[in-house]
This record gives structure tokens, sequence and C-alpha cells, in this order.
């Protein structure tokens, strides 16, 4: 409870010096609200006195999307030489190894990904399907990320269509679609798209970020984005910027 009290009342600090924080806060809190992610528990309703766990949470903002704040919770958190985290056993690794799956993003002539809107259950029925969906399902998923490459326009179109039907029995909606084949684009619903591609431009497709690189649409290649630091041009910086 203590923890649990002394994080709650940094974050309220953090709140006061920065309104902005705390309106994109309140946003994510009211979207797991509506939801059902989280619960509102009311006064009469809470026992002080019953044994429970506190789980600590905090905001999380990429650079490279400071528009768009994550809160994440703290299972991780020690208190009294415990954790929740601490507290369950640990399962097999099931994630697939991103090198993997960025080498065989490259393998075919018509690349097309998408990212997973959100997580909630697992659905069997896939094994209903054919074997070259399941496979993709389980070779072309990084966590959330699908990139896969296919050797024909038509295939892809296929593709996107039985995966969404499958995925959607789930609850897994897969979104934000981009490709680097104007067919396959205009086979997925606008509002599913990239926002990029909501509104395709024949003349130029555009640069996105996958994985953590930046692919080129239009060239069909991946890039690199090198930022150098400003450093004084001694021998201590010049150490500094290589490591």
């Amino acid at each position: 409870m203590e923890l649990a009290e002394r994080r709650l009342e940094c974050l309220r600090k953090r709140f006061v010096k920065d309104n902005s924080l705390l309106e994109k806060y309140q946003v994510v809190v009211n979207k797991h609200l509506s939801k059902g992610y989280i619960i509102e528990t009311s006064k009469e309703g809470f026992d002080r006195d019953a044994v429970c766990s506190y789980v600590l949470h905090h905001s999380v903002i990429n650079p490279k999307k400071p528009e768009k704040l994550r809160i994440v919770f703290d299972c991780a958190a020690v208190y009294q030489g415990y954790s929740p985290n601490g507290q369950l056993l640990r399962g097999l690794n099931t994630v697939n190894s991103l090198i993997g799956v960025l080498l065989r993003f490259r393998l075919g002539n018509v690349a097309l990904a998408a990212d997973t809107e959100k997580m909630k259950t697992v659905d069997t029925s896939g094994k209903k399907l054919n074997k070259d969906v399941q496979v993709v399902v389980d070779k072309s998923f990084y966590v959330d990320d699908y990139l896969a490459f296919i050797d024909n326009v038509q295939n892809p179109i296929e593709l996107a269509k039985t995966l969404g039907l499958l995925l959607g029995k789930g609850e897994f909606r897969l979104i934000k679609w981009i490709s680097n084949c104007l067919q396959v684009l205009e086979s997925v619903h606008p509002e599913e798209r990239a926002e990029a591609v909501r509104e395709i431009d024949f003349e130029r497709l555009p640069t996105e970020r996958m994985l953590g690189l930046l692919w080129n649409t239009m060239v069909d290649s991946f890039e690199f984005e090198v930022r150098i630091p400003r450093r004084p041009l001694t021998r201590r910086g010049m150490l500094s910027s290589v490591v």
C-alpha cells in the first residue's frame, strides 16, 4: 500500500506540472474503462484490510510518436520482497525471431504488413483453414506486427481477406495495412489501411516504420535513419559518439 501511494503521489505531481500529460492520461484511462479492461472501485465496496495487490502504473511516450501515450502496468515492482510477476510461472517463449520475420519478409515480390489492434483471446478455429494460412499466422507475426511477402498479386489479396476472417474470430483485428503493391492496397478498406495510404497516391508510396526499420514501399527497400549526436570535437566526444 505504501509503495502504491508513493508512486501515485509522484504521478500526481507530474500531472500538476504538465496538464497535457494529465489530459492524455485521462483519455487512455477512459478508453480502458469503456472497453472493460479496468473497472472503477467504489469507496463503499473497498475493504482496506483485505489481502490484495496494487498494480502500479506510469506513462510511456515514444519520442517518435509524442502524441501517443501508453499506460504501462508495473507488475515487476517489488514490495517486501514480492512482485506480481514473481508469483507467476514462466511459460514458453512463443515470440518469433525478429531476424527470421524480417528475412522472410524479403522472400517474395509482393509485400504486405499490418498491426493487430488489440490482444484478447485465442481461437483454435485456424485448424479448419488451409495450411498456408496457418503457416502465415505462425511464422509472419512478431508479437502484434504482421509482415509477409508473396510471389504474385492475387495471393496476398486473398490472404488479407482470409486472415481478417480468421483472426476476427478471436477478436484480433488487423489494421494499418500497408503494401508495396497498389492492387493489394485497393483491396483493403480505407479505414483499415495505414494512415499514410488512406488516400492512395499513385505517383508516390510512403515510407513506413517496420519493427524499428524504415520500409520504403515505393522502391521496396529498408532504410536506416542515423542521427549523429552533437559532441565536442575532442577525443572523449568522438569516443562517446562511436559508442
